[in-house]
């Protein structure tokens, strides 16, 4: 896939997104809207793929030249779309990524919703409005197909990005090291956003390479343009910013002049971009990245994380012992890349400091997930091929012994968790039974067995206490945490079979441990 065919993908997913955004805050989230919007891109993206058959055309006779290669990626990928077919089981997609849009949804509006459990409704959302219209005409595994396609897409630019220094062999190889990682593989299967971030991320990065080697400005306008992109998906886009900054002013060999203009147009363009939400959060809270800095989410910093022994420990927990696996052959190759690098090229000792300054900056964000870091996967997986193009014949041997390997092992694992979704998949199991055998119930997450709750209450409004998954709550609620107290008719508790004087206990549920309460 050339590469303006993905820039252009990743603008018009950035102009679907922010059209839903504008609907929104205009009260216009409905059917037809979202509809109109949806169908206008669907013309534009079969049109621009009518106009570049060539780029549809490569992939097809690069996947017959490459047969074995494409061959591991498509057990991967079905590996991960098994998973993704599935019911959603993610922690954060059941808390926020999918429940705010469905609350946006339901009140037409896309609005700041005050509390303690939904605050990150006001942080920019480039991913998470995706799944407005997977939701409005689809279900949870619209939204998770979505996000599968972005490690797919995220894997293209890996390709991308290594065929600047390796062969297409080579490139290739670098693309399925990237997406099978076990971290990759999670959140394929999850509604997520991280994967979007690390397709605008590792894209960005892809054309700033293209700025310093050609000295194309227009390079380095997709380069801001994606950062901005990636920053209205998680606000930590801005650790890609500080490091394309830092290699522009301090790496760069251009005179002070025309640094100083690309830092400032790296730093402008992306802020314009994301600006809307950062407008959109002080007009509801007076705090443009609301919840930081606030008593709901601190900054968590501390002079203690200046402690090299500290960032060392953590960095080699974060690929060696993160709960959610990075691949190994990271640190195996990592003493190669280190001597090894005065004879890389330029523009790969580059990425090698991207890479670097983003492992750095990682060490100073309150949570240490490895799903942080995943934006620059790419980059070292780029570094492994080179290695291996540069090892003599023995090392290469081994390291390709232990590349395999390590993708092996890593396709058996992600096949082994993936199983479960089978028999939900083929109809031999019921969603709910799934839900019922998968939802870790202690830990915050519901579903209304049997819609018993949903047929007591009808259009009743219920007041929702102690549970902090909503996502399948399937009936007219308000949470405790942005109720307007109001007196409502029906009460559901989680763990608590005692409320105030004027409510009777009418239902209870031992499996999911809450109680319904009716008001006298």
């Amino acid at each position: 896939m050339q590469g303006r065919l993905l820039f252009l993908t990743a603008i018009l997913i950035g102009f679907y997104s922010y059209s839903i955004f504008f609907l929104g805050i205009f009260s216009l989230i409905n059917g037809i809207s979202i509809g109109l919007v949806s169908f206008t891109i669907f013309i534009i993206v079969f049109y621009s793929v009518l106009h570049h058959p060539d780029s549809v055309k490569s992939l097809y006779v690069q996947a017959r030249k490459n047969f074995f290669y494409f061959f591991i990626f498509l057990i991967l990928a079905v590996i991960n779309i098994i998973g993704a077919l599935g019911p959603e089981l993610g922690f954060d997609a059941l808390w926020y990524h999918l429940v705010i849009p469905k609350l946006y949804i339901e009140s037409g509006v896309i609005e700041f919703i005050p509390g303690g459990l939904l605050y990150y409704s006001v942080m920019p959302k480039l991913i998470d409005l995706l799944y407005v219209p997977a939701l409005m005409f689809s279900n949870e595994t619209a939204a998770k197909l979505i996000h599968f396609m972005f490690g797919v897409l995220c894997s293209i630019v890996t390709y991308k990005i290594a065929n600047l220094f390796v062969s297409k062999k080579l490139s290739y190889l670098a693309a399925i090291i990237f997406y099978s990682n076990l971290v990759v593989g999670w959140m394929s299967i999850t509604a997520y956003i991280d994967l979007g971030r690390a397709f605008y991320a590792s894209l960005s990065i892809y054309f700033f390479i293209l700025y310093l080697k050609l000295r194309n400005i227009k390079y380095l306008l997709f380069s801001a343009i994606l950062v901005g992109l990636e920053m209205s998906t998680k606000l930590l886009g801005i650790s890609t910013l500080l490091s394309f900054i830092f290699v522009i002013l301090f790496i760069n060999n251009q005179n002070n002049t025309l640094k100083i203009r690309s830092a400032f147009l790296l730093g402008f363009i992306p802020f314009l971009i994301v600006l809307p939400w950062l407008i959109f959060s002080w007009v509801n809270t007076g705090n443009i990245v609301y919840p930081f800095f606030t008593n709901i989410y601190p900054s968590g910093f501390s002079f203690g994380s200046f402690n090299p022994l500290i960032i060392l420990k953590d960095t080699v927990s974060l690929f060696l012992l993160s709960a959610d696996p990075i691949s190994p052959i990271y640190i195996i190759v990592l003493p190669s890349i280190v001597v090894l690098f005065r004879k890389m090229p330029k523009e790969l000792k580059v990425l090698s400091m991207i890479l670097l300054i983003n492992i750095l900056i990682w060490n100073f964000i309150p949570q240490k997930n490895s799903r942080f870091i995943l934006p620059y996967l790419p980059i070292f997986s780029v570094l492994v091929v080179w290695v291996i193009s540069k090892s003599n014949k023995s090392i290469k041997t081994i390291l390709y012994i232990f590349t395999y390997l390590i993708i092996l092992v890593n396709i058996f694992y992600r096949g082994a968790a993936n199983a479960k979704y089978v028999p939900v998949i083929l109809g031999f199991q019921s969603k709910e039974e799934f839900l019922v055998e998968n939802l870790n119930f202690e830990f915050g997450d519901y579903v209304d067995r049997e819609n018993r709750v949903k047929n007591i209450v009808g259009n009743n409004k219920v007041l929702v206490y102690g549970i902090h998954n909503l996502f399948y709550v399937d009936f007219p609620y308000e949470h405790e945490s942005w109720s307007n107290n109001k007196e409502y008719k029906y009460v559901l508790t989680k763990n608590d079979s005692n409320m105030e004087k004027g409510y009777n206990l009418i239902y209870k549920d031992l499996v999911t441990s809450t109680y319904l309460y009716e008001k006298n």
